[in-house]
């Protein structure tokens, strides 16, 4: 199946963190409005489903979550990655993780391959004005990292992670380097974890995404930060870490899932606070245009209890900044000039 890339703005639905519907109470309570917002409106061109898919991802639950989306997938692409659930489920009898690579087996032989990681774990893709790069954040996590091995099983394998870890950074910083901002002008990182709680605070002695993600975000200027995780909205703004520079980060992990919402007192959030918190079902709408990179995030169901009702989606929030300026080709060009007119002066007369 291929999708054609719309002309003008391109709307992208975000969210991660949704339960399969057949387990009722909040699961994928939102899931109803997100349909309607595509069969009626045609609200969104595609959906970035930043992990912990389905809760798990296996067998008829697995299943029902697959065919419950597939009157949206049936029609505009679906980008995805891992999250902490498919490693903690990834061993039998779940085989969460095994589940994923066969049921994304497109994305690493379409955007894993022509972006050069052959992954459907990590990649990235260009649509319209934006350049999203997806990365495996439980290479940074504290769940049991399950790898396929040699003889053909699956083993927890933490010399796996440390080797993904790697190879991920390697490759991020060749995908970010490559990136033409005059036909790309946004750049979108995805990943399931925000960056404070890869496992712990980006402070934590050792933390490897402080490491070797953070310094390549703030080098290429990523725009922004989209994650799942935590089973809230949140929105936080551009940031500093040791010098380096976080772009906005925003969360939007709360379609629904039997895990429920996650109350302030639960997020446990350091070296980071909030712009804003609204701890309700809902998802979110980016949107790229020549001028901004545009946020709106939503309610879609009547209450934020454990059981509640789906709902029309509501606009609660929204976040509007413009493309990164483009340092690099300035300073070439005021600079370059100058030098050429310095080595022409020094030049020994003939």
């Amino acid at each position: 199946m291929s999708f054609a890339v719309p002309d003008g703005e391109i709307t992208w639905a975000v969210f991660g963190d949704m339960g399969a519907p057949m387990q009722g109470h909040a699961a994928a309570v939102s899931l109803p409005a997100l349909k309607d917002a595509l069969s009626a409106d045609e609200a969104y061109n595609g959906v970035l489903n930043i992990g912990d898919l389905s809760y798990e991802l296996t067998g008829p639950n697995g299943q029902n979550y697959m065919d419950e989306l597939e009157p949206i997938t049936s029609k505009v692409p679906m980008m995805t990655t891992v999250g902490n659930h498919e490693y903690q489920y990834g061993l039998s009898p779940s085989l969460a993780v095994q589940n994923y690579y066969r049921r994304f087996q497109g994305i690493t032989l379409g955007a894993g391959a022509a972006s050069g990681s052959a992954s459907n774990e990590f990649y990235s893709f260009s649509s319209g004005l934006l350049h999203f790069v997806f990365i495996n954040t439980e290479v940074y996590g504290d769940e049991a990292f399950v790898a396929l091995q040699d003889d053909g099983t699956w083993k927890v394998d933490e010399a796996a992670r440390k080797a993904a870890g790697t190879a991920q950074a390697k490759w991020l910083e060749y995908d970010l380097s490559r990136v033409k901002r005059s036909e790309t002008p946004y750049v979108v990182m995805c990943g399931h974890r925000p960056p404070f709680k890869t496992p712990k605070a980006l402070s934590e002695p050792g933390n490897r995404f402080a490491k070797e993600i953070v310094p390549l975000m703030s080098k290429y200027r990523v725009d922004l930060y989209l994650a799942g995780h935590e089973h809230t909205y949140l929105m936080f703004e551009a940031s500093t870490f040791n010098d380096f520079n976080i772009p906005p980060i925003i969360i939007s992990g709360s379609p629904g899932n039997n895990e429920y919402i996650r109350e302030e007192a639960e997020l446990n959030i350091q070296g980071f606070k909030w712009k804003t918190l609204i701890p309700k079902y809902g998802y979110g709408f980016l949107t790229a245009t020549k001028t901004a990179l545009e946020w709106q995030w939503g309610s879609a169901a009547s209450d934020a209890t454990n059981d509640p009702s789906s709902a029309t989606w509501k606009k609660e929030d929204e976040l509007k900044n413009g493309p990164a300026p483009p340092e690099v080709e300035l300073v070439a060009i005021a600079v370059l000039p100058a030098q050429r007119e310095a080595l022409r002066r020094k030049r020994p007369d003939p």
